[in-house]
This record gives structure tokens, sequence and C-alpha cells, in this order.
């Protein structure tokens, strides 16, 4: 896959047009050739989950569900790609290796996954999430941040949580994951409160798991969107 560059100005340019907890997560070393062990089985994309035909209104809600998803990938990524930018100035440079290997492996979209009516139930369990779906024809949606982000968004200035104050602190080399973190779930807020202001409507959102409930490398959001 190509790399994906956009210019600075442009990237500052499209951020002022668009407006653009799981504490429990363990500590690691988040060295070069622990993100690319990260990786392994975790391929970041949009994956659909869709067992038989769908009938008109469902058909109507995915293509929604599908534009969604695709927007806040391209806001994500150029917001991804900005912080990449203003890192240096903030905190130090970053190992060339781990700006390549994160570009190179898509590492800086998001991970969205969508699973229609059969399948809801199903991922609900695997997820370990207890909900009772609410709405017929509606599909589960998941979001996560990419790999490293998801593992490591606790790690870096700002960590509020007791248990990890003797820790968070980076050392020389280490990334501010938390950096990250904090600006690119704005972007998943921010597009999915916009999406509600649309002319014609026809998406809405309603969250299964709680505030602070969730599970690195598995789900940072879920979604029943009807």
């Amino acid at each position: 896959m190509s790399e994906f560059h956009v210019p600075p100005n442009l990237l500052r340019q499209l951020r002022q047009e668009e407006g653009f907890k799981n504490e429990d997560d363990i500590y690691e070393m988040d060295t070069y050739e622990d993100v690319r062990g990260l990786i392994g089985e975790f391929n970041p994309k949009k994956e659909k989950f869709i067992a038989g035909e769908l009938n008109e209104k469902e058909n109507g809600l995915l293509d929604e569900i599908d534009s969604f998803c695709d927007q806040a990938t391209m806001e994500f990524r150029l917001e991804f790609e900005q912080l990449l930018e203003d890192y240096e100035s903030k905190y130090g440079k970053i190992s060339p290796e781990i700006i390549n290997y994160l570009k190179q492996k898509d590492l800086t979209v998001p991970v969205f996954k969508i699973f229609d009516d059969r399948n809801f139930d199903q991922e609900l369990k695997r997820m370990k999430l207890s909900w009772e779906k609410k709405f017929a024809d509606s599909f589960l949606l998941v979001f996560d941040f990419p790999a490293p982000v998801s593992k490591f968004w606790w790690k870096g200035e700002g960590m509020e949580y007791k248990k990890y104050k003797d820790r968070y602190n980076l050392g020389e080399g280490m990334v501010n994951w938390r950096y990250f973190y904090i600006n690119l779930v704005r972007v998943i807020w921010n597009k999915r409160d916009s999406w509600g202001d649309k002319e014609g409507e026809i998406m809405k959102f309603h969250r299964i798991n709680y505030e602070g409930e969730h599970s690195p490398l598995n789900y940072y959001y879920a979604w029943e969107v009807y």
C-alpha cells in the first residue's frame, strides 16, 4: 500500500475547515519492536459482517454507516498526520522507523466493524458486553483506535489515574501515545455529533458500552445504529 501524506499547510487548512477508559491496561515499553508485535493479527480497516440479504431499510442504513465510517476515517487520518507533524516541537522526535511503520501498515486510521442483525448478539457476546437490542433492522457499529493508540492510550502526559502515577512519565525514546489519543478521540466525537445535524438524517447512535468501559485491541466504542 502506498504511503499516505498530506502537505502540512493543507492539513492545517482542512482541520480548520472540517472542524475536525480501560485503566486496567497493562504497562509495556513501546519500542519499535513492541509496536510491530502488536500488529500481527490486527489489521486496521472497515470490515462488514453481513449474513444473507438485507431489506430496503437495512441497505439504506448500511450505506449511511459506510459514509460515516469513510468520512470519519479521512478526518482521523488527516488529524493523525498533523499530530505527527506537530509532535517533535512538543515532545521530541519520534523514531523514523516508528513513523514509517505507522504509515506503511495503515496505523494512522481507525478500525470500524459493522455487524448486521444476524451477527449482532453473537459479537456482543464475544466482546463480553451485556445489551438487549432495542431497534429492529439496526446494526452494531464498533470503533477502535489503531493498535498502538488502542494499546497505549493512557501512556503519556495528562494521565490522571493514581495507579499509573509512577509510570506514565515518558522515558527517552518513548512515545506519548496519550497525546494522540486525546486529540484523535475528539475526531470521532465530533463526527458522531455532527452526523445528527445532517439534513434528512436517517441514522442515530445508541452507545452500548458504559463510560470508562473499553477493551484495548477489541473495542473503544460500540453503538447500536438505527
